[in-house]
């Protein structure tokens, strides 16, 4: 015969406050029927009790109403001064109604008869499981408490503050961390947003509230930077964030706002742009004197070296009729073969370093001659178009327009494998427009937008800048196997003057904040 397994019994840990033997064991005996694995100790005194909750852990206190030198009012307070959240049922003989209230007021859980010992199985439990809950939620506040504790501390240190305005509500709640952004010190004020706003410089404070009216009339979010000047008279960017928003589907909306600090990044951004306004300041002046070298070498080239040469030539030429056959008139030969080709060498240095055509034909005629030059040169089959109608293009203008044309033929010779080559400028409301086309092999754009700036080719970059430095543009198509467009767009005329003004003021504005 197979006996059935007895159920498992659950432990209960249980502090008696009872002075009756007798009692206490009927207790017990009810607490084991009811299916409790018993782990106990009975204390009589107050001294006996404060030691038993120091010493061991204890899931319910049980106590009698009235014991020799101390009752269940006294045993219930002993408890409380320990802080621990215990379920506390009096268990006793006789007691009164207005006797058992007034316990419970005191914060007793319960209270039963000693004759009824049958319902302090369920009641324990019931307790037991209420004691749970309350654990549970107070862990959950604590934590919830330090979660906004840890919030206001890094919303302190990362400069960020917080303000929310419910929806039909008048009132707005602000963050400390807000106050502290616009330099606002405790006691805070009873209107915060009036406090606030009158810490916004007076140039963007109708901006501000252009966007709060907006997000006011239904707008969804809304984003905007301005400036705040605080107490001791310093100037602070901020920047705002403020959305609608909806925690709980059954609340109201809720317009919720982000502020924070970014003066630091502001002024970095600042700084970043004026030291690149004046790089490309001093780029330009490094090509206008390279632009002038070239210019003064190539005269020196063409002038002195050039004549020097010619004269030789001249010279040597003049002096093959009075030389006998022989070695001396194969020697003669040679040397005015190297002269020819020397002072050929001069003149397309000089060429290349500075086309005269610039300076006497214009534009348009040192674009076709360059670029019939390096076609016929390479074996390039040529489609060259010009509509150059308008006024010249400034010095400054041209030269950019043809140092462009002579990196973008250098660069389809040396790497695009091309068979045509399509050239095509024009003039329209002040802007020179020139695009380059080849059938060439073509390149990832993207792949050598890295290259130039880990540093590895300089070329587009170099183009790109020397365009920029007079306002221009510069645009690259290109695709593997598919050839590659160039499209630059150049002023007619320079406006360095206009340029300069931009600076300056950008340096007035960042100094006055």
């Amino acid at each position: 015969m197979t006996l059935p397994t007895p159920p498992a019994q659950t432990e209960l840990a249980v502090l008696l406050v009872e002075d009756a033997e007798r009692d206490a064991l009927l207790i017990l005996r009810a607490l084991r029927q009811a299916g409790f694995a018993v782990r106990h100790r009975r204390v009589e005194r107050a001294d006996e009790m404060r030691a038993a909750l120091a010493d061991a852990h204890w899931d319910v206190v049980l106590s009698d109403f009235n014991l020799p030198g101390f009752d269940a009012h006294s045993a219930l307070a002993e408890l409380q001064a320990s802080g621990l959240d215990l379920p506390f049922i009096v268990v006793s003989g006789t007691i009164g109604d207005e006797t058992a209230i007034a316990l419970m007021r005191q914060g007793a859980h319960d209270y039963l008869m000693k004759a009824n010992l049958a319902r302090l199985g369920p009641a324990i439990e019931r307790e037991i499981g209420e004691a749970r809950v309350r654990a549970e939620r107070h862990r959950a506040l604590a934590a919830l408490r330090e979660s906004e504790a840890s919030l206001r501390a890094a919303q302190r240190i990362g400069g960020i503050g917080q303000w929310r305005k419910d929806a039909g509500q008048a009132s707005t709640w602000c963050s400390d961390t807000l106050f502290a952004l616009f330099g606002i010190v405790p006691p805070y004020p009873q209107e915060p947003v009036h406090a606030l706003l009158a810490r916004v410089h007076p140039a963007d404070a109708g901006a501000l509230q252009a966007m709060h009216h907006r997000l006011a009339e239904g707008a969804t979010q809304g984003d905007i930077e301005y400036r705040i000047m605080r107490t001791d008279g310093s100037i602070r960017y901020l920047r705002e964030c403020a959305a609608w928003t909806r925690g709980d589907p059954d609340a109201p909306a809720a317009l919720i706002g982000t502020v924070y600090d970014v003066t630091a990044h502001r002024e970095a951004e600042q700084a970043l742009s004026m030291a690149n306004l004046r790089l490309r300041q001093l780029s330009g002046r490094v090509l206008e004197a390279q632009e002038s070298e070239r210019r003064e070498l190539a005269r020196e080239l063409h002038d002195q070296i050039g004549q020097a040469l010619t004269a030789v030539k001249l010279e040597l030429q003049g002096m093959t009729p009075h030389v006998d056959e022989g070695p001396a008139v194969m020697r003669l030969a040679s040397a005015l073969h190297i002269t020819e080709e020397a002072l050929a060498q001069v003149r397309g240095l000089s060429l290349n370093l500075r086309p005269p055509q610039l300076d006497y034909m214009g534009l348009e005629a040192s674009l076709r001659w360059h670029a019939q030059a390096q076609c016929e040169r390479a074996g390039l089959s040529l489609a060259f178009s010009a509509r150059i109608d308008g006024p010249a293009p400034d010095a400054r203008c041209a030269i950019v327009c043809f140092r462009l044309l002579q990196e973008a033929l250098t660069n389809v010779l040396r790497h695009a494998g091309a068979n045509t080559l399509r050239v095509d400028v024009s003039q329209q409301d002040g802007t020179i427009l020139m695009e380059i086309d080849d059938d060439g092999c073509g390149f990832d754009v993207a792949r050598a937008r890295r290259r130039m700036l880990e540093g590895e080719s300089v070329g587009l970059l170099g183009m790109e800048e020397r365009a920029a430095l007079i306002g221009g543009h510069v645009g690259i198509e290109s695709a593997p196997g598919q050839g590659t467009r160039l499209r630059v767009t150049l002023p007619c005329h320079d406006d360095r003057d206009t340029r300069q003004g931009e600076i300056d003021g950008r340096i007035t504005r960042t100094a006055g904040g």
